[in-house]
């Protein structure tokens, strides 16, 4: 038999993904000499001062003249997980990682087995990581946030969630992934101010939604709506919400709204 998919580490970066990813971002760090005027001015690089400045929020006259100086912060830095993984993020919505690049810290994070996948484009400013199990529960959310091309304010909802997750708000990520289901369905429906609920109704009447089908997807709706849910003010009667169930939301409602965009394109 063949064996199962290998898991994910769940939250851990790995000394060796640590030092293949600096091998692939140092290069973009340093600065050169410049003669002036008889004297040398040293020039940061562009994403040396993009991160120096917009990243870390210090003052440019701080950045070091050595090029040495300038990654061995950068090497610093990056020896926590939770800043590897940000600043990775940050560059490649900043454009700051070429397309080349930025596969190929996909393909370490696939190869390495860590816990996150990059969804969105490396150019478009809206990759972000989000926390996986397991390559094919990472590369089918990757097809499905693709499908939301068309649907700009869904896919924001989205990556709301996935940062939501990663900052241990599970109960946030959900209500996130809800609104981006809710979001396809406004625009399906032509109608602003529908809700999930009544939008499937909507599109139960104008089109072919399974009955079965709908009844499930009103019954997880009606459980993020309820009073112990994830749209209302936190209460005695409030549940703590898991990072499995958020991400199993995230995924599932992925899913969910990429499917309602095949499904009624023309609605």
């Amino acid at each position: 038999m063949e064996p199962l998919p290998r898991l994910a580490s769940k939250r851990t970066v790995t000394s060796r993904f640590r030092a293949l990813v600096y091998s692939v971002i140092n290069g973009g760090f340093g600065s050169r000499a410049v003669r002036k005027t008889g004297r040398t001015e040293y020039i940061p690089s562009g994403a040396t001062y993009v991160v120096w400045v917009e990243y870390f929020a210090e003052y440019e006259d701080d950045i070091p003249q050595s090029t040495s100086r300038i990654r061995e912060r950068i090497k610093s830095y990056i020896s926590s997980d939770p800043h590897l993984l940000d600043l990775l993020q940050y560059m490649a919505r900043r454009g700051l990682l070429s397309e080349t690049k930025f596969e190929k810290v996909q393909d370490l994070l696939r190869s390495e087995l860590i816990g996150y996948r990059f969804i969105g484009r490396w150019d478009d400013g809206t990759a972000t990581l989000i926390p996986v199990s397991d390559n094919a529960e990472a590369d089918a959310n990757q097809r499905d946030y693709a499908e939301l091309n068309l649907y700009p304010k869904a896919a924001e909802h989205f990556r709301q969630s996935a940062e939501e997750i990663k900052a241990g708000h599970y109960r946030g990520s959900v209500a996130e992934s809800i609104s981006g289901v809710e979001s396809v369905i406004k625009s399906l429906t032509k109608k602003p101010s529908v809700t999930l609920g009544d939008g499937l109704k909507l599109l139960a009447k104008d089109g072919d939604l399974n009955p079965a089908l709908k009844a499930g997807l009103d019954k997880i709706y009606g459980w993020t709506n309820s009073p112990s849910g994830m749209r209302h003010a936190l209460s005695d009667e409030s549940k703590e919400i898991t990072e499995a169930e958020a991400r199993f939301m995230l995924s599932a409602c992925l899913a969910f709204a990429a499917w309602l965009k095949r499904s009624f394109p023309e609605a």
